[in-house]
């Protein structure tokens, strides 16, 4: 009977460890996601940042972010992302955690007559130009 009992336990045993193990999740890398256009804000307003962490597999993570600002005499932001306009001119919003970083621009202007930002487009979003070559731009 104990003879049986182990011949059983060695087969499942073997058994056990017959086959191929798969690992199908891609080393993607973190990455941080936030605000991809520039923030134009009052001085002395805020605006709420949004920032989302992925891990290496590209998964949304709950973590706590470390947030700054390159000028926090223009534009100040605190530990949830709440970024505070200080005087006017602009700044960079840097938010991180581990290794992954992301980062935008914050314009802050004195009233709302100010110009807190130009942008610049061409027809089609048209990339190059000939040499000698004319395009038309549009400012917004």
């Amino acid at each position: 009977m104990l003879k049986y009992s182990l011949l059983l336990s060695g087969l499942l045993f073997f058994a056990g460890c017959i086959g191929v193990d798969y690992l199908d999740d891609p080393i993607v890398g973190e990455s941080i996601e936030t605000e991809s256009q520039p923030v134009a804000i009052l001085n002395g307003n805020t605006y709420q940042s949004t920032a989302i962490y992925y891990d290496q597999y590209g998964v949304e993570q709950m973590v706590d972010l470390v947030w700054s600002s390159s000028n926090s005499l223009i534009a100040s932001v605190n530990e949830d992302g709440l970024v505070t306009g200080n005087a006017s001119g602009q700044a960079t919003i840097v938010v991180s955690f581990n290794t992954a970083e992301s980062s935008f621009q914050v314009n802050v202007v004195l009233d709302q007559n100010q110009v807190a930002s130009v942008e610049i487009s061409t027809p089609g979003n048209q990339t190059s130009l000939a040499i000698g070559g004319t395009v038309s731009l549009s400012v917004r």
